[in-house]
């Protein structure tokens, strides 16, 4: 797998003075726009929220080397990946995940617990071997 900035010419430990974390995505946003950083990242959907919050323009970020992907919305530049899995400890009853997987499934994007959350429903788990081998890649998280 070649990462996404590395097919740019792009090494942010070798390019940019310094390398931060932003905490919040929005943060990241800001920090660019504001010119407090030469570049950020943050997850795909960020840029369009903040415009239709009117918090940024669209206009004022360049994407780097832009990906378009069938039935995909928003803006980005990487890969896909899975995110936001759910997860139970030992001491959850099997039967009682079963239900809560059965619930969350059938929620529905106009629900009002969908709307709060901000999310569109949920699925089955997806393959995470990806996201494992991109911080292999990285050397992050479990493979520091």
């Amino acid at each position: 797998m070649r990462l996404p900035w590395l097919s740019q010419g792009i090494d942010p430990y070798k390019d940019f003075s310094k390398l931060e974390f932003g905490g919040k995505h929005d943060n990241v946003v800001l920090a660019v726009q504001n010119g407090l950083v030469e570049a950020g990242t943050v997850r795909t959907d960020t840029l369009e929220r903040m415009a239709a919050e009117g918090v940024v323009e669209m206009s004022e970020f360049r994407i780097i080397d832009q990906k378009k992907y069938d039935d995909f919305p928003f803006v980005c530049s990487t890969a896909l990946y899975p995110e936001w899995p759910i997860a139970k400890t030992k001491a959850t009853a099997d039967d009682l995940a079963a239900e809560v997987v059965a619930a969350l499934k059938l929620l529905q994007v106009t629900d009002k617990a969908a709307t709060d959350a901000k999310v569109v429903g949920w699925s089955d788990a997806l393959d995470y071997a990806v996201v494992e081998d991109l911080q292999k890649k990285l050397k992050i998280e479990a493979y520091k």
